[in-house]
């Protein structure tokens, strides 16, 4: 027994160290955030190279795959998902459209709408042709 606490019970500073970056469930395995972490870090990259296409789809795929993983785990839905997954929606779907909008609607000279997009500034930089 410390010298702090008369009653027997631990003290805070023994408590403290052992539970504090982790919650333990029925079945002694400590629940972790490690998924939704990796959620939110694969929407963030899918919406980011989602006008590149096929990098955005993969990401946006993933991302939603953790978060599915991380609601099993975690059991319950906490932001770092919650946003993971939206933003990997978002991803796949911008993705998608890349690819339809260069394929289907592209003049053939842009593999992706990055491209497409650095064309129409530079004739933009240009001017006006005389």
């Amino acid at each position: 027994m410390s010298e702090n606490n008369q009653k027997g019970y631990p003290s805070i500073e023994e408590t403290h160290s052992e539970y504090a970056f982790q919650t333990v469930t029925r079945s002694g395995k400590p629940k972790t955030i490690v998924w939704s972490l990796i959620s939110l870090l694969c929407g963030i990259s899918a919406l980011i190279t989602s006008v590149f296409g096929l990098p955005g789809i993969i990401l946006g795929i993933l991302a939603i795959i953790f978060a599915i993983v991380s609601r099993v785990v975690l059991g319950y839905f906490d932001g770092m998902l919650t946003f993971g997954f939206i933003l990997g929606i978002h991803g796949l779907f911008i993705g998608a459209a890349s690819i339809i909008l260069v394929e289907y609607f592209g003049d053939g000279e842009h593999s992706n709408l990055w491209d497409y997009i650095k064309d129409v500034f530079k004739k933009i930089n240009e001017g006006p042709v005389s």
